[in-house]
């Protein structure tokens, strides 16, 4: 175990100064030149030692690496949308809060395995330690979920009064048009604190609300709205707000949005995200899209050789899984959003929420669940299936390869929207 985390360090350290060495030469880098540790880089640094692997937490159980599918996704009716972190690139604000070269990379090779068969570090596959500085990594992420039938991207949006964060991808995004994929934003209206320190209550930066930000941050959304790759709802651009509970007046908000959007646009297509245990009301919301893990309660688990240290949540994800489809079952109005897994453990360490045993397998039969929900709709948002998500590899929610499964998840996300899985 302890030859195991040295070299995982040595991972870390190598990430690090890699992310601050970029930050220092600035950005006009060429990708090929630019380092990235694949899967195989990482053998380097990272032997999958049998003996080792055998004596520590990690490991343990079977895994099957999944090379990627050989022709692309048939066109489906089911439009998949993926939630996209971009949280993949050094800024200031990270590396004074954080430290110097912070991304999220910086948490994903830090963590540790907290029971017997936990599945960390999970590190990435074909796409490395990408960099979202460099427009060749996005390009080559659209082309990858293209292949797979995913039809756009949601970035998390970052808007403060008027300040913006982790802005640089989704604008790089927006002049690069030869990016051959669709996308939306989801307004990440939330306050950003030391959490993952355990400090809820160090403020880093706050979401505060006012009038005229409703306006200056709607007229600020139209240039995303202008190109012709924005996903729409019935020709409405579709826009998704993550804490809707937040919101001291969501129908005055909404009404001045659509207002300021009628006559450029027909109006918005706004749907509430179902965070926070927030309610399903609409609240002037068009639709609400369920949002794994939230609003569930978690089954809860116990696993073998536990670390002492762990006074976090273990859930079942399977089970998770079954009651995320058992409350489309139930008819009601929502668009279905499925996840591929969930273990904040690079985050939260010892104080993780994870959601134990997802396979490949039962991700497909949630997303099967999901697809079938969406076509039986009569609404506006009849089709819309939502992933969370395409990249929160420090909150093990991604669909990206990795070092273990490969494209395994992709492929299923291939094999349902084809009608074979």
């Amino acid at each position: 175990m302890k030859a195991w985390m040295t070299k995982l360090r040595r991972v870390a350290s190598f990430v690090r100064r890699f992310f601050v060495e970029v930050s220092n030469k600035g950005f006009k880098i060429a990708a090929t030149n630019t380092l990235f540790y694949t899967a195989s880089k990482l053998r380097q640094f990272v032997d999958a030692d049998d003996k080792v692997c055998s004596q520590s937490k990690v490991n343990v159980q079977e895994f099957v690496f999944e090379e990627m599918r050989k022709d692309p996704v048939a066109e489906s009716q089911v439009r998949t949308i993926c939630f996209y972190l971009p949280q993949f690139h050094p800024i200031p604000e990270n590396d004074l809060w954080w430290g110097e070269g912070f991304t999220e990379w910086t948490n994903v090779v830090r963590a540790r395995p907290l029971f017997t068969g936990h599945q960390q570090p999970r590190l990435p596959g074909s796409l490395g330690f990408y960099d979202l500085r460099l427009v060749e990594t996005m390009k080559s992420q659209a082309s990858l979920a293209k292949r797979y039938g995913v039809s756009g991207f949601c970035f998390h949006h970052y808007w403060f009064m008027g300040r913006r964060l982790l802005e640089r991808p989704v604008e790089q995004f927006l002049v690069t048009p030869d990016i051959d994929i669709g996308f939306c934003l989801c307004w990440a209206n939330e306050t950003w604190t030391r959490r993952w320190d355990g400090n809820d209550r160090h403020v880093l930066i706050a979401q505060n609300y006012s009038r005229q930000d409703e306006i200056v941050f709607i007229e600020h959304l139209k240039s995303f709205f202008r190109d012709r790759r924005y996903m729409r709802v019935n020709g409405r651009p579709l826009v998704v707000v993550y804490n809707p509970g937040d919101l001291s007046d969501s129908h005055r908000m909404l009404s001045t949005w659509r207002q300021a959007c009628e006559s450029e646009f027909g109006g918005l297509y706004v749907v509430k995200a179902l965070t926070h245990w927030s309610s399903s009301r609409l609240q002037g919301f068009d639709s609400c899209v369920q949002f794994p893990p939230h609003c569930h309660h978690g089954h809860m688990i116990q696993k073998d050789g536990t670390d002492q240290s762990f006074n976090g949540v273990l859930c079942s994800y399977p089970e998770m899984a079954k009651g995320y489809c058992r409350e489309l079952k139930a008819g009601k109005s929502i668009i279905p959003c499925v996840s591929p897994g969930w273990d904040n453990t690079p985050r939260l360490r010892e104080r993780a929420v994870i959601y134990a045993d997802a396979t490949p397998n039962a991700f497909a039969e949630w997303f099967r669940t999901a697809k079938s929900h969406a076509l039986a709709k009569t609404d506006p948002s009849k089709g819309l299936v939502f992933v969370n998500a395409w990249n929160e590899w420090a909150e093990g929610a991604f669909l990206e390869p990795d070092a273990v499964h490969g494209y395994a998840y992709l492929n299923r996300i291939g094999s349902v929207l084809d009608g074979h899985g």
